[in-house]
C-alpha cells in the first residue's frame, strides 16, 4: 500500500489538473477494524512526509473522504494531532460524503433542516483545512417527476452551497454521480431509469444498454435532472471570489483541532503497520533504482521462486530420463538419478525419497 501510494503520487504530480490526492473512500471509526481510521492516517501522513522530501515533485495535498456518521469525531480525529511535533499527521482536507437534503419539497434553505445542521456542525469545529461536500444529491421519490422520468431532482443545494453563509465553512462539493451505474440500478429502476431507483444516483446515463467505448462506442444522454443542476451552477455568481494569493485565513482557522477522547482514537504513534520497515521509493524515476527497490522488497519472495524452481526443473529432468529409460539406471552403472539428489523429508523428518 505504502509504495502503491507513492507511484501514484509520482505519476499524477507532473498534470497541474490533478488538484489533490485522497487517501482513501469512507474508511470510517464506526465501520469494520477499529485500527482502519490509523491505518488510514498513518498510510495519508507517510504520503505527506514522502512529498515533502522529494523537491522534484509538485506539492498536490493529500486529504480523505469520510461517509457522514460519527460526523463530529471523524471530522476532529483527521485534523488533529496525536503527536504534537508530527507536522504531516492532519488531513490537509477534508472530505465528506453527505446526503442530506432529501425532501423534494423543500424549496428554500428554511425548510432543509439537514442542510442548516451540517453548516452549523462545521462552524462550531473552527476546522483549519478546506472542507468539500466529496459527495451529495440524496434520492428520494418526494422529488417530483419530469417527463418520462420519475422523482429527478432540484439541485437547489448546489446553489447554497456557494452562498456566503456556506463559503464560510465549505469550500465546494461534487455531485454524485455523472452516469448511473447500471450493475446497481437495474434491479430497482431497469434501463433507461426511467422509474425511481433507490440507486439512480445518475445525472445522466449510457446508450446503448451494451456499450463498452470499445466494440460498441457510447452515447451520454442527460437526465432531467442535469439541466436542474445545471441552472442552479448557473444562478451562482462567482466573479467576487478570492485568488489564493489574495487570501488570508482567519485566525482561528490556522491550528488544529482537539483530537476525540473515545477508546478509536488512539495515538498514531500506537499503529504499526508492516510498511513501516519499508524504504520509499526514489522521488526520481531510475530503472536502476527501481530494480533495485524491487529485489531489496521482495528478496523472500524471488529466493523462494528460485528454491522451488530448482525442484521443479530437477524433477522434470527425472521424469525424461525415465521416460527414455523406463527401467531406469542399471544395477553396474555409476549413473545416479537427479530424482535421488532430492531430499524431501516428511514432518518426522524420515526421508520420502
Amino acid at each position: 500500500l505504502k509504495h502503491r501510494g507513492q507511484h501514484i503520487i509520482k505519476a499524477f504530480a507532473k498534470y497541474s489538473n490533478v488538484m489533490a490526492y485522497s487517501a482513501g473512500n469512507e474508511v470510517n471509526s464506526g465501520v469494520g477494524s477499529p485500527d482502519a481510521i490509523l491505518c488510514q492516517k498513518k498510510f495519508m501522513r507517510d504520503m505527506r512526509a514522502y512529498i515533502s522530501q522529494c523537491s522534484n515533485l509538485r506539492k498536490v495535498p493529500i486529504g480523505a473522504i469520510l461517509a457522514d456518521i460519527g460526523r463530529e469525531e471523524d471530522a476532529l480525529f483527521y485534523n488533529c494531532q496525536t503527536d504534537a511535533s508530527d507536522q504531516f499527521e492532519n488531513v490537509e482536507w477534508y472530505g465528506l460524503n453527505s446526503y442530506v437534503l432529501c425532501d423534494g419539497n423543500a424549496t428554500s434553505m428554511q425548510d432543509a433542516s439537514g442542510f442548516q445542521d451540517l453548516q452549523a456542525s462545521f462552524q462550531s469545529y473552527n476546522y483549519s483545512v478546506p472542507v468539500l461536500l466529496t459527495e451529495y444529491g440524496c434520492i428520494n421519490p418526494s422529488f417530483r417527476g419530469d417527463g418520462e422520468y420519475e422523482a429527478q431532482r432540484t439541485f437547489l443545494q448546489s446553489k447554497w452551497l456557494y452562498s456566503k453563509r456556506f463559503l464560510k465553512n465549505f469550500a465546494g462539493g461534487f455531485v454524485f454521480e455523472y452516469s448511473t451505474e447500471l450493475a446497481n440500478a437495474k434491479q430497482s429502476s431497469p434501463y433507461p431509469f426511467k422509474k425511481y431507483g433507490a440507486q439512480n444516483f445518475g445525472l445522466g446515463y449510457f446508450s446503448p444498454e451494451d456499450c463498452d467505448d470499445r466494440k460498441i462506442m457510447c452515447t451520454y444522454n442527460p437526465l432531467p435532472n442535469y439541466a436542474n443542476l445545471k441552472k442552479a451552477y448557473q444562478s451562482v455568481d462567482v466573479s467576487k471570489e478570492l485568488c489564493l494569493d489574495e487570501f488570508t485565513p482567519e485566525k482561528f482557522r490556522t491550528g488544529r483541532t482537539e483530537c476525540p477522547k473515545l477508546p478509536n482514537f488512539k495515538q498514531l504513534a500506537s499503529f504499526k503497520w508492516k510498511a513501516d520497515t519499508l524504504e520509499n521509493i526514489p522521488c526520481s524515476s531510475s530503472f536502476a533504482n527501481e530494480i533495485k527497490l524491487f529485489l531489496r522488497s521482495n528478496i523472500r519472495k524471488i529466493l523462494f521462486g528460485l528454491a522451488f524452481s530448482a525442484i521443479a526443473i530437477t524433477l522434470f529432468a527425472t521424469c525424461q530420463r525415465f521416460s527414455h529409460n523406463p527401467s531406469g539406471p542399471s544395477q553396474n552403472s555409476n549413473e545416479r538419478s537427479p530424482l535421488l539428489s532430492v531430499r524431501l523429508m516428511d514432518r518426522r523428518g524420515i526421508d520420502t525419497f
